[in-house]
């Protein structure tokens, strides 16, 4: 009886393990991961630079909504264009993407574009994130020496 006994300890103990074991498996920079990403801030960036503002609300996350209104973000792009000048070509710099699958899955991308603009060059950050198996644009942050403090411009998104 006692074998019995200590035997469904062992057991109990060894599901109760297994249960609370999270199973995952990352993969960082993956070039199919970055031509995943790259391929939706592509379409983002001609979309925006149609000007028709919109059109690009599609490619946001509502987790980014819950920093910025819709209304904010058009008038940071007309903003933007108005300072910085239409875009005229884009180059991806830089990238990293983390891809977790498993029981607690994720996946997290950061493409850093070198834009040409008619009156400045800029640095635009898109950091993206999958949401049910669709990636969406969770930031996007433009760096410029015409956002200089001296001048007192700002590239932020203001309420």
């Amino acid at each position: 009886m006692r074998t019995s006994t200590q035997f469904t300890a062992i057991i109990v103990f060894f599901l109760s393990f297994l249960v609370s074991c999270q199973f995952n498996s990352t993969n960082s920079n993956r070039e199919q991961d970055k031509v995943e990403a790259e391929a939706v801030s592509e379409n983002f960036f001609k979309v925006l630079s149609t000007k028709d503002y919109a059109k690009t609300l599609p490619f946001f996350s509502e987790n980014f909504f819950a920093v910025a209104t819709k209304d904010e973000l058009l008038k940071f792009y007309a903003r933007n264009d108005s300072i910085l000048g239409d875009m005229q070509e884009r180059k991806l710099r830089e990238w990293n993407t983390t891809v977790v699958s498993g029981t607690n899955p994720r996946s997290e991308y950061v493409l850093v574009y070198d834009i040409k603009r008619t009156n400045y060059m800029s640095e635009e950050i898109v950091t993206l994130e999958k949401e049910q198996e669709t990636i969406k644009i969770l930031g996007y942050r433009v760096n410029s020496e015409a956002y200089n403090p001296k001048t007192n411009k700002t590239a932020a998104v203001k309420k």
